[in-house]
């Protein structure tokens, strides 16, 4: 079966196109579109650029994305699979002789192990029929972030732009299907999901018999849901409208429907004009330089790559100054848009208001009419 960097290369030798075409049109770096042609996969520093530059690129050939995808990902299940001779090997006397000695112990705790698995099951499948998505902990965030407060919060990559002084359980994350998913979760977890490129999430203040407590972050109203109760919730930070219902309770879990609706009118666009004035003359793309710069007015998450590389990640404090420089591309994500005050190669740039979570990519891309103009733009990613 033809491998997914064959099928990318010979599309675009099919198309009579080099890399260097790729570049000016995708504005994905040559170094990301060879590691994708040669499957080199450990040159993305994480999977989630990796799937965007594939389906970009996938897109940009007229192959299908989802079906790259879905290669890409029967690539990674094989890469982990048990090597045959492991599954074949053939156990060892000592161990037929322990079992045999032994069989009593063995079977009781086996029929342990089943009771405990199956009550589990019953508790948390069967009895609300719902898909249970595997949060984080606390524990882990901690450990995620080296040391970092308990009210300053990250959830892998996603980035919390609140403080919140109650003790937190956990964070989940909600998955979609056909704009539709559900979760299942107790009271003071974190439930968190993306609206298109935007992050939205709420918190469960609490639970009792007959109704539930949301509060969407970080907006300070609180709301309650009863069964089968449904709210239509519409916050500036979302593009889309978002109805959410509670479709099971129990003592201390609460299974939660959520739905995106129409778009929402009220939604903020964080950027300014996609074209910034910035521009650069040159026939040589490696004398381009971007110069990002940032001042924090109140504490903030960041996240940040240069030309593929992470070069920061984490809060820092109102009144701290950074500087960065890169050749291509900047990735940045800011938990807190309205807390910092940004120049881009001199020239000011605001990503959003306070509380906003953005995801942006500054890059160089080159002018139509002028072939040796460049010029930098700044795109949700």
């Amino acid at each position: 079966m033809e491998s997914l960097g064959a099928k990318l290369k010979e599309a675009r030798l099919y198309k009579n196109l080099d890399i260097k075409d790729i570049v000016e049109e995708t504005n994905i770096s040559p170094v990301f579109l060879k590691a994708l042609e040669n499957e080199d996969f450990d040159k993305f520093p994480s999977e989630i650029y990796l799937l965007g530059f594939l389906r970009s690129y996938s897109e940009f050939l007229n192959l299908n994305p989802d079906k790259m995808i879905q290669t890409y990902k029967g690539y990674k299940l094989a890469e982990s699979e048990t090597p045959l001779e492991e599954l074949t090997k053939p156990t060892t006397n000592k161990l037929i002789i322990f079992l045999i000695k032994y069989k009593f112990f063995f079977f009781l705790l086996l029929l342990i192990f089943i009771l405990f698995l199956g009550g589990w099951f019953f508790k948390n499948y069967f009895l609300l029929n719902v898909d249970l998505t595997k949060g984080e902990t606390l524990q882990q965030i901690k450990a995620d972030l080296k040391g970092q407060p308990e009210n300053e919060i990250s959830a892998g990559t996603k980035a919390l732009p609140f403080d919140y002084k109650k003790e937190i359980k956990e964070v989940k994350n909600l998955d979609f299907r056909n704009n539709k998913g559900f979760i299942l979760a107790s009271s003071q977890e974190i439930v968190l999901f993306r609206v298109e490129n935007r992050e939205v999430s709420f918190l469960i203040t609490k639970i009792s018999s007959e109704e539930i407590g949301l509060k969407f972050l970080p907006a300070e109203e609180e709301f309650s849901l009863r069964l089968e109760e449904e709210k239509k919730i519409i916050i500036p930070s979302s593009p889309k409208e978002i109805i959410i219902s509670l479709k099971g309770l129990t003592e201390n879990k609460a299974k939660i429907k959520v739905l995106l609706g129409k778009k929402n009118s009220a939604f903020h666009e964080s950027s300014l004009d996609a074209d910034l004035k910035p521009e650069m003359e040159t026939r040589n793309i490696e004398d381009l330089k971007i110069i990002f710069e940032v001042f924090f007015e109140d504490k903030s998450f960041i996240e940040l790559y240069l030309d593929g590389v992470q070069k920061a990640r984490g809060f820092f404090a109102k009144g701290e100054q950074l500087r960065w420089k890169a050749s291509e591309v900047i990735q940045i994500k800011i938990g807190n848009a309205g807390g910092v005050k940004a120049n881009i190669n001199n020239q000011p740039y605001i990503f959003g208001k306070s509380g906003e979570v953005v995801n942006k990519v500054i890059t160089w891309q080159k002018d139509k009419k002028n072939p040796n103009l460049y010029k930098i733009i700044v795109k949700d990613w």
